[in-house]
């Protein structure tokens, strides 16, 4: 199956909702889609392994990637600069091993990873340099977060739960934040 009908779509004021696709193996069909005005969320899409279709997404309000079992990575958003009012989920995704295609992000109010079994660095976060809030949680393979060493203010830091994070190297370069939670 595919949605290459929709290639014409080159944006969205309101939502893309992309749920429950069991026989959708990629998004080709939105390699024309830009702008989505409110909430771009991938759910639930059982044959999904990238998001290369949406290479030419720069601008969503709010980026929700959950539970797409064999997700490898999300390399065609690399061209997302912003992510401009509820922020960026990407959770309960086991295959995904990183996040590169976050490349392009410098500003996000909220930003929440959790629960990605693969993932192994947030290096795809490196030019992250503004976020009001910032929740790192429940990952098997995350090694290190030095994919966060841009950030220097948040209201918000929490990593908690990452069994293979044995330092917090990545926040070096934090030098105010308003809560801080570290835990096991």
């Amino acid at each position: 199956q595919n949605i290459d009908g929709l290639s014409g779509v080159t944006s969205t004021n309101g939502r893309l909702y992309i749920f429950g696709n069991d026989i959708l193996p990629d998004l080709d069909g939105f390699s024309n889609l830009s702008f989505v005005g409110w909430t771009l969320n991938i759910e639930e899409n059982t044959l999904l392994t990238n998001v290369d279709g949406l290479s030419s997404v720069t601008f969503v309000d709010t980026l929700r990637i959950f539970q797409n079992a064999v997700l490898t990575n999300i390399d065609g958003l690399s061209n997302l600069a912003t992510v401009d009012g509820n922020g960026a989920y990407i959770w309960n995704n086991e295959a995904l091993a990183h996040i590169d295609g976050l490349s392009g992000l410098s500003t996000v109010a909220h930003l929440s990873i959790s629960n990605n079994t693969s993932l192994t660095n947030l290096d795809g976060l490196s030019n992250l340099t503004s976020a009001d809030h910032v929740f790192i949680s429940d990952h098997d393979a995350l090694a290190n977060i030095n994919g966060l060493s841009g950030i220097t203010t948040v209201w918000t830091m929490s990593v908690s739960n990452n069994k293979l994070l044995t330092d917090l190297d990545g926040l070096a370069n934090l030098d105010s934040v308003v809560d801080l939670y570290i835990a096991d």
